[in-house]
């Protein structure tokens, strides 16, 4: 649950700063009414997680799942024989999607959208 918005502007974000607000959050709601906090990757909001587990180790710390999934498509991404696959990909999406033609046959046959 979306519980409020901090203007962090001007802080160096270091897991004990990220850490600090979130417990003044965490002990607002109650320890026993939070049950998972989760954070991006970044080193930072890492320790953050851990120094939250450890103060209350009845509360999860989870990486976000989505962030996981951007990054290792990002790593497969990298492969040679991968990057040819996508770098054809891009380009034949990129000429259908900028001709009106090729994308209202694209349309009509495939009865889809090109993203």
């Amino acid at each position: 649950m979306f519980l409020k918005s901090i203007d962090t502007s001007g802080h160096v974000k270091t897991g004990e700063y990220i850490f600090k607000i979130l417990k003044d959050v965490i002990l607002e709601v109650g320890p026993s009414n939070v049950v998972q906090v989760c954070m991006d990757n970044a080193a930072n909001c890492v320790a953050a997680g851990h120094m939250i587990e450890k103060e209350w180790p009845s509360i999860i710390y989870t990486r976000c799942t989505c962030h996981c999934v951007d990054l290792l498509l990002e790593d497969i991404a990298k492969c040679a024989w991968i990057d040819a696959i996508l770098r054809s990909a891009m380009k034949i999406s990129g000429f259908i999607t900028r001709k009106q033609y090729a994308l209202a046959m694209f349309r009509k046959f495939r009865g889809k959208y090109l993203l």
